[in-house]
């Protein structure tokens, strides 16, 4: 069976894929439970930030440290929660670069209907290179505290 980093290196692929293609199905079946109303419109969304089409990832899926999983956590008597996150970065055709950041529980068997995808963050670089994470960016969904 997948280990849990396995498991959200895929998820992080599927969501990159999802994006890209702007399949809303995909990217919703990524989503918790707790998050499926209304996530139909997180691709349009997703696209009203991002200037353009995404042209080239450039996180590489096979040597890129770019997933972090069973972080954290909670265990309760047989049931527990681990969390996980993941950081893709991909350039659009307009040449803007962004960071698209999930985050949410790989496991949780505590609430399982925040299994999965909790939340998306998306940056973008700002024109001298720097990167803004106060302001200007998109979030979709909300993780748990």
């Amino acid at each position: 069976s997948e280990t849990i980093l396995e498991k959200t290196e895929k998820m992080a692929e599927n969501v990159y894929d999802a994006i890209k293609n702007h399949d809303s199905e995909q990217l919703k079946e990524q989503f918790c439970e707790r998050l499926q109303p209304g996530k139909e419109t997180a691709v349009d969304k997703i696209y009203e930030y991002i200037d353009g089409e995404i042209e080239t990832l450039e996180t590489d899926f096979e040597t890129d440290n770019y997933a972090d999983a069973g972080g954290g956590g909670e265990i309760r008597g047989d049931k527990l929660s681990k969390g996980f996150s993941f950081g893709i970065y991909v350039v659009s055709d307009n040449g803007t670069r962004y960071e698209i950041v999930g985050k949410g529980d790989v496991i949780n068997t505590i609430e399982p209907k925040n299994q999965g995808l909790q939340t998306i963050i998306i940056y973008r670089q700002n024109e001298d290179g720097t990167w803004n994470y106060t302001d200007d960016y998109l979030q979709i969904g909300s993780e748990l505290d």
